[in-house]
Parts: structure tokens; C-alpha cells; sequence
């Protein structure tokens, strides 16, 4: 199914689900429940935006309270989201304390680090997809979850800095309908559309639908524009009042230019023009993805069990791309070769969860018992014909290099790399809370996990690895308003295939450690939550090259790494009208060389705020501004000595018109249009910042 062949779908589609609408709109109903219904709508859409989160949070798969776990979390929540204007997860996410994002992996995955480490679990509803489309679509979140700290003892498989859970938007047994239209100064348009509500009198069962198109030029001079379409329907049915069935789909269709990054010069700062591609740009990625699964919700008066399913389906297909081998600093002459490249990844996730809260000896016990099976099949083809260079002038650049239609010399990377690879994991947990008095919350968990990695082209690298994970914490209330915790847990992850030792075997896996000591505190009438920490996180059989064999790819795990540090996060309403979501992060990182973790600054800080007018004239009337600060960090060079990237501030700004069903905003990112590195872990494949953009949009909800 591809984007070029799937516009006409679009017009269909907004008629079917506006035909839905109307059919609903037209159920007899008397004009007292309509006026209700009318009533309560316009209630909703006069409120001020409140970013304090009220919900209880999925991410640690329990049902107590926030307050009552034992480690720091953070919710944006759907205000919060809504009033941020923007279209991709990296900017909402980073909002976290100490949580930095890392890079789009040349347009294959977006990667963020957490209290100094990479490679942070990216959860879709507490399911952790291993691959797929990088952007996932923001419309479609309720709210984003992040759980600092190591957590293996719920998903699994992690590394030890945190997870994100990304908490999508299910359907309602009130009818609701949001059209909403995205336009910026780079020529993107991207129309949106939320409808659902119930099918049956009573809402048992009920739908909901949403849809959204892109076609986004932006800023760099790539022949070819980013067009996404995204369809993702649900539904939901009540069997009867303790169980209810979820039916989730989700299909996503990309073509996107294949955006290799940029380069750093020697100083730290962009080397050549943010508009100038480091790759050809006609390049272009086709990007699929499915999805395909249910929710099983059952609440009874003390238990409660959730059991889930996806099939996930993702596929990648970049025929032609020219990829950047080295870069002259002298002739500011870039290399590429020639390559093609395609991905094929399937994946059955099971998930069951079961809560229980009970008494022994008059003390309240909240267990939880999940279990977890997930199995993949990851099928990739690579190739480059290593016998043909290509030089460009990214200083003068002049787009003349022509794609072969037969490469001279394409060569397969071979085992390894390309072939199949086939991954199963078992897991399961136990873990209490137990209630030792009113203020009093010890909690203890312990995990099982077994990951089997299959190998097909090198049978070799075929490897068994298994973990069990402790976990403990403590909570103490103090006050109504003030709650301090401490925790220690830890995390896994088993190495790539490519980590091997002389002897060819798999390296053992990777093992974290966390310590945390914290305060929550509520502020302002409880209108305002602040939470603090103290963290410390070592993380060992890191892998690294054996010097003492001939071979240059043999490596052993004994690397050591250790981060420390600080962070405060701040969320909810100073005022009534005055909302705010802060954070601040110090995070002080070094590895068994006592050097400083690539690409991860120290400081990190960010501020968003929004104030509702009291001024009658323009009582409807949002005004928001906000800045995100980097601190310095250091990156590896080819070739090089280590690159020092200064530390940047960056400010935006925004207004908002509010009335009834109706929004309008207008925004500016980048304010002061400052050229910054936003990611790198070396010289070349840099992440920079977008330049000045304005946003406006438009919405109105029926």
C-alpha cells in the first residue's frame, strides 16, 4: 500500500466517518438530553489547561497510586500535550528531567538517554514494539509516561536509565468529534480527525477513530517531501459490568527522504548549511507498518486483570541511498558509496497482568503477578558496492551524482547482518506493596526472564541468556502533602549478536544497578506536584575491544559505567489559569577510563507555561512561552580528537485562542532561529536543530 496510491482513501474516508457522525448525531433523543449533551461539551472547552496528572499511571502495570510507588515518575498529560503544539514525541519526552534525545538513527528510530544511558524502552500501551515507524503519531496519545530508574522488573529486558510509555487514546461511550488542521512556515499540511463515541444505547459498545495525513516539504532541499498516512480504529465492547474487549488497529504508510544527518566541524557546530543534504536528495525511504491486537479488561471488587495482544508488522525498503563513509575537513569532500537496503520485522506480544488487594493480619497487600511473551522475526538485506566512490563539495554542493541502475559491485554484507533472526522471550514477576500502616509502604518484587536469540546465517551466534531481577523500595508519608521514597532495582539486556568473544561466543548480557532516594511534595492546594531525586546507576559487562587477541573485533565485558546526579521535575497550576510543566536534570557520567559518556551533557533544563487572559476582552485569549536548555557535551570524531559541543539555549513562544468548540494557535520553536547541535555521538550523522519555525492550527470539536 503505498502513499501516492492512497490519497484518493483520504476523501473516502473523512466521508465515512462524517457519515458515522451524522448517523449518530440523528438517534432520537429528546431536546432536554440533547441540551444536556451540549451543556456539557461547552463546560469542557471553557476550562483552562491543567497539567497536574489526576489519573493513575499503566507504566508500572500495578494500581496504586502514584504517591505510593517507591520511584519517580512523570505523565504529560493530554492538556499538556495539546497546548505544546508540536508533531513528534522527541520535543514532549525531553520535557523529562535528565532525559535527552539522542538522534533518528538516519531516519530508522528515534533514540533517547535517560540519567546518562541510551537506549531507553520506547512502550506503546506498556508494550515494548522493538521496531517500527520512529515518529509515532502525537494526535493519538492520551498521555506519555516516564519511569526513571532501572525497571526490568515489569518489561523486562532494559537499559538501567528508564522507560517511556506512550499511552494512545481509546474509545469513549460519549460521542466526540475534533477536526483539526496543522500548517507551518515550511509548507506542511496535515489534516486530523478524532471521532467516536457509542453504538449501542448505553455505550457498551463503542468506537472511535483516528486518522491523520502529512505532506511536509521541510527545510532541507531533499527533491522529495515527507508524506505519512496514519489510520488507527478501535473498538470497544462491555461483555457485561467486570469484563471488557478492546479491538486495536493501527496502520501506518511513510515515504520519507532518507535524512542521514549533518556534519560537526571541529569547533562543535554545524559544519556545513542546515538546507544542505550529506546524501543524495532523491533518496527516499517507503517505511509500513501494522498493528493488530485486543485488550481483555476484567475489574472485579478487590482484583483486577488486563491481558493484551499485538501482531505487529514493519517493513522498510530504501532501494537506492548513497551512505557517508568519511569526510575531508580540507577539500570539504564527503565519500559515499552505494548501497540498497531492506527490512522485514514481525512480532506476537502477549501480555497478562493480575492485581489483588488483600489482608493478612490486618495489613493491606496490593500484589501484582504479570507475565510476558514476546516472539520476533527480523528479516534485513543490506548490500554496497564497495568498489564505487562518489565524492561531493558540501561547501558548494552540486547534486550531479547519478544512481547507477546496475552497481558495479554490489556485495551482500553477508552473515551477521543480513539473513534472519528469530527472538523469543519468556518473563514474569511477582511484587507487593505491602501497607505497614497509614504512612507506610514497603515494596518488593523479584522477575524471571529466558531470551533465546536464533541466529539463521551464523548458528554460532545463537545464544540462551537468563536473569532474575530483585527489586525494593520504600515510602513514607510524611504529611498530606509530602511523601519521600526510596528504591533499589535492577535492569538486563542481552548483547548484539556482533559482541563476541575469541571464542566466538555471545558476550553475557548487560546488568544495571539503581539507587534512588527522592521526595514528592504537593504545592499550592494540591494543585501543583514537584518531585525530587537522587540517583545513582552503575552498569557493568559493557562491551569493549579485547586488546589482547589479533583479531580487531574480538571484545570481552568487563566495561564499567557509572552515572550520578540530581533532577527536579515540577507540573500542575500556580494559578488558576497559570500552568506550568519544569524540569532540571544533573547527571555526572564516566566509564572505566573515568571519561565522560558520549553525547550526554551534564545539565539539562526545560520550562513550558501557558496563562489563560483575565482581561474580559480577551478572556479566551492563551499566551505561552518556553525554553529548553543543553549543557556541553563531548563526542567522538573519526579520525579525530574529541569534539566539545557547547551548551544552547532554545526559546518558543505561543498563542492560543480558546472558545467553545473552536481553537486557533499560533507558535514559533526556535525563536531567536539559533543553529545548534541537538544530538551526536560522533562527527558525522549529526542531529541538528530544526531552524525558526511557525506553526498555526485549527480544530473544532463537536
Amino acid at each position: 500500500m503505498k502513499i501516492n496510491h492512497l490519497h484518493k482513501h483520504i476523501s473516502i474516508t473523512l466521508s465515512i466517518l462524517l457519515l458515522s457522525a451524522s448517523t449518530l448525531l440523528a438517534d432520537k433523543v429528546n431536546p432536554s438530553e440533547e441540551n444536556k449533551k451540549l451543556e456539557s461539551i461547552t463546560i469542557i472547552s471553557d476550562n483552562s489547561s491543567n497539567y497536574l496528572n489526576t489519573k493513575k499511571t499503566k507504566i508500572a502495570r500495578n494500581s496504586i497510586e502514584t504517591e505510593k510507588m517507591a520511584s519517580s515518575v512523570q505523565v504529560f498529560n493530554k492538556d499538556f500535550i495539546s497546548d505544546f503544539q508540536t508533531n513528534t514525541v522527541d520535543d514532549l519526552i525531553t520535557m523529562s528531567s535528565n532525559t535527552v534525545y539522542q538522534g533518528h538513527g538516519r531516519s530508522r528510530n528515534n533514540s533517547y538517554s535517560m540519567r546518562g544511558f541510551g537506549g531507553v524502552s520506547l512502550l506503546r500501551d506498556g508494550l515494548r514494539v522493538e521496531k517500527g515507524i520512529p515518529d509515532p503519531e502525537v494526535f493519538d496519545l492520551e498521555s506519555i509516561e516516564v519511569l526513571k530508574g532501572p525497571n526490568s522488573i515489569q518489561f523486562g529486558e532494559s537499559q538501567p536509565g528508564g522507560i517511556i510509555n506512550l499511552v494512545k487514546k481509546k474509545p469513549q461511550k460519549e460521542f466526540h468529534a475534533e477536526i483539526k488542521l496543522d500548517i507551518n512556515s515550511n509548507a506542511l499540511f496535515s489534516p486530523k480527525l478524532d471521532i467516536g463515541g457509542p453504538l449501542s444505547e448505553n455505550g457498551t459498545l463503542r468506537y472511535r477513530l483516528i486518522t491523520t495525513y502529512k505532506n511536509d516539504p521541510g527545510y532541507k532541499n531533499y527533491s522529495n517531501n515527507n508524506k505519512k498516512l496514519f489510520i488507527a480504529p478501535s473498538l470497544a465492547y462491555d461483555l457485561n459490568e467486570n469484563n471488557t474487549l478492546t479491538l486495536i488497529a493501527e496502520i501506518s504508510d511513510e515515504e520519507k527522504p532518507f535524512d542521514f544527518g549533518s556534519i560537526l566541524s571541529k569547533d562543535g557546530v554545524i559544519e556545513v548549511s542546515l538546507k544542505n543534504t550529506i546524501t543524495h536528495p532523491d533518496e527516499i525511504a517507503d517505511r509500513d507498518q501494522k498493528i493488530l491486537g485486543f485488550d481483555f479488561d476484567s475489574t472485579f471488587n478487590n482484583w483486577n486483570s488486563n491481558f493484551k495482544y499485538r501482531n505487529v508488522n514493519y517493513t522498510l525498503d530504501l532501494p537506492k541511498s548513497l551512505a557517508v563513509m568519511a569526510y575531508n575537513y580540507d577539500t570539504n569532500q564527503i565519500k559515499h558509496v552505494y548501497t540498497q537496503q531492506n527490512q522485514d520485522y514481525t512480532e506476537n506480544i502477549l501480555q497478562y497482568t493480575i492485581n489483588s488487594d488483600f489482608k493478612i493480619a490486618n495489613i493491606e497487600n496490593n500484589l501484582t503477578i504479570g507475565l510476558d511473551y514476546r516472539k520476533q522475526n527480523f528479516k534485513q538485506f543490506t548490500a554496497v558496492d564497495w568498489a564505487s566512490a562518489y565524492y561531493l563539495d558540501l561547501k558548494n554542493p552540486k547534486y550531479k551524482l547519478p544512481y547507477p541502475e546496475t552497481p558495479n559491485n554490489l556485495t551482500s554484507f553477508g552473515p551477521g547482518v543480513n539473513g534472519v533472526f528469530k527472538t523469543t522471550r519468556y518473563g514474569g514477576f511477582i511484587q507487593d506493596h505491602i501497607n505497614a500502616s497509614d504512612n507506610l509502604v514497603f515494596s518488593a518484587g523479584l522477575r524471571y526472564d529466558k531470551v533465546k536469540y536464533n541466529d539463521e546465517p551464523t548458528p554460532s551466534s545463537s545464544y540462551t541468556s537468563t536473569k532474575v531481577l530483585p527489586q525494593f523500595g520504600i515510602v513514607y508519608k510524611i504529611n498530606q502533602e509530602t511523601t519521600i521514597f526510596t528504591n533499589y532495582s535492577e535492569s538486563f539486556n542481552p548483547q548484539q549478536s556482533f559482541y563476541k568473544d575469541a571464542r566466538g561466543k555471545i558476550l553475557k548480557p548487560e546488568t544495571g544497578k539503581g539507587y534512588e532516594i527522592g521526595l514528592k511534595q504537593k504545592l499550592l492546594d494540591d494543585n501543583l506536584s514537584f518531585t525530587a531525586s537522587i540517583f545513582k546507576i552503575e552498569k557493568e559487562n559493557v562491551a569493549m575491544l579485547d586488546n589482547n587477541t589479533a583479531n580487531p573485533r574480538d571484545y570481552i565485558a568487563s566495561a564499567k559505567r557509572q552515572s550520578q546526579g540530581i533532577e527536579f521535575d515540577l507540573n500542575g497550576e500556580l494559578s488558576p489559569g497559570w500552568s506550568i510543566v519544569a524540569s532540571y536534570g544533573y547527571t555526572k557520567t564516566k566509564d572505566n577510563k573515568n571519561k565522560e559518556f558520549n553525547g550526554v551533557p551534564k545539565h539539562t533544563a526545560n520550562v513550558f507555561t501557558t496563562y489563560k487572559l483575565n482581561n474580559p476582552i480577551f478572556s479566551n485569549v492563551y499566551l505561552g512561552a518556553g525554553a529548553e536548555y543543553l549543557g556541553k557535551k563531548v563526542v567522538s570524531a573519526r579520525g579525530l580528537d574529541d569534539i566539545t559541543i557547547k551548551a544552547h539555549t532554545i526559546y518558543n513562544a505561543s498563542i492560543s485562542y480558546k472558545k467553545v468548540s473552536w481553537e486557533a494557535n499560533l507558535s514559533v520553536k526556535n525563536l531567536f532561529n539559533k543553529e545548534y547541535v541537538r544530538a551526536a555521538s560522533t562527527n558525522i550523522g549529526v542531529a541538528e536543530g530544526s531552524p525558526r519555525t511557525l506553526n498555526a492550527s485549527l480544530s473544532y470539536k463537536f
